[in-house]
């Protein structure tokens, strides 16, 4: 378990949450933020890595991968690599309830990165697809939001939409189920073609789909570029592995060994240098996401403010996020746009009404 979550991690974290359509007898913790029944609501949950996973080397990441396995281990936290999920709930002007649910995409589940590392693979196992991706119930999103809460590892935010959005999301939630794509997990498949997802990939398209405007997704992504000589190759992929058409790795038998991450200094390709771009869409920047949007409206209102990063200093990609998201609540602000404070599992998150025509300029 240690090394496959140390090699799922150098995966990127690929966070896959099963889409799920369901009328549950129980009430999830979720359903808390559903308190207007004429509205219709999108959530977004998102879960930090256990341990801060440090992207500014291949070697850091490593080694902050395994920091984050013990933490989580020995702490009992949501997630090694982090994760995130979604929820809805889709109601007519009038109250009627159309539909209410959870999704979130998951997989990886049979050591294929560990496997892939200790074959010498490198950072290929980012270009490898997992073939046992699963799709988790609205019941897996909630004993993952009280895992969260009970961690204080756990954020969120809350949108009000025009039915059409909901639906829209929810349609996408099905027509991904019923294709299979959830099978594939991975960073080179793209779930909005049904391909197959990463769970922070697959969130992103579902609010895509919504129409819902979030300008600041973008701002998710975190981009690299990979030294192709990190890129490894060795025999057959792994069990539950597969090489797809996008998959660029090389087609050359190379081995480059994990001992090179954990105790050498890889960093990313220099200027120059051969090198594969690689992008994903990162929990942590979810998670820090969520709470900004938080901040900038505690700070107009003049209450405390929480803590939204783990790092003492911010990268470019969360100077980036921090921006955009402060800029978007100011402009929404400005607009007038109505906000307010929900609460799941005893955590607080911004719900924001985007159904005023001005909001969603």
């Amino acid at each position: 378990m240690f090394a496959k979550h140390l090699a799922v991690c150098l995966a990127a974290a690929l966070f896959l949450s099963p889409a799920v359509q369901a009328q549950e007898a129980s009430a999830k913790s979720y359903e808390q933020a559903f308190s207007d029944r004429g509205s219709s609501y999108i959530l977004v949950f998102a879960y930090p890595s256990a341990a801060y996973l440090d992207w500014s080397s291949p070697s850091k990441l490593a080694r902050t991968a395994v920091q984050s396995t013990l933490a989580k281990r020995t702490f009992s936290l949501p997630s090694t690599i982090g994760h995130a999920q979604i929820a809805w709930s889709c109601r007519k002007p009038d109250g009627t309830l159309i539909s209410r649910g959870a999704s979130g995409q998951s997989g990886e589940d049979n050591g294929q990165s560990l496997v892939g590392l200790r074959s010498g693979w490198g950072m290929s196992i980012l270009e490898l697809v997992f073939t046992d991706g699963h799709l988790e119930s609205p019941t897996d999103v909630d004993s993952r939001i009280r895992s969260g809460a009970a961690g204080n590892q756990f954020s969120w935010a809350g949108f009000k939409v025009p039915v059409e959005n909901c639906l829209q999301m929810v349609d996408f939630v099905e027509n991904y189920q019923k294709s299979e794509a959830y099978k594939n997990y991975g960073f080179p498949v793209d779930p909005l073609k049904f391909e197959g997802a990463g769970c922070t990939s697959y969130a992103n398209a579902a609010l895509e789909r919504s129409g819902a405007p979030l300008p600041f997704r973008d701002a998710w992504v975190r981009r690299y570029p990979i030294p192709e000589a990190q890129l490894g190759r060795f025999g057959e992929p792994p069990a539950h592995a597969a090489v797809f058409p996008k998959s660029r790795i090389p087609k050359r038998d190379l081995q480059v060994p994990l001992t090179d991450f954990l105790f050498g200094e890889q960093t990313w390709a220099r200027a120059g240098e051969a090198s594969v771009p690689f992008q994903y869409y990162d929990p942590e920047l979810f998670y820090e996401s969520f709470l900004h949007l938080e901040n900038a409206y505690r700070q107009t209102h003049q209450l405390p403010l929480k803590t939204a990063v783990r790092t003492s200093q911010l990268d470019d990609f969360q100077q980036k996020l921090k921006a955009e998201t402060d800029a978007w609540i100011k402009r929404l602000g400005a607009q007038n746009t109505p906000m307010e404070l929900g609460e799941i599992a005893g955590f607080t998150g911004l719900i924001v009404d985007l159904r005023n025509s001005q909001a969603r300029l």
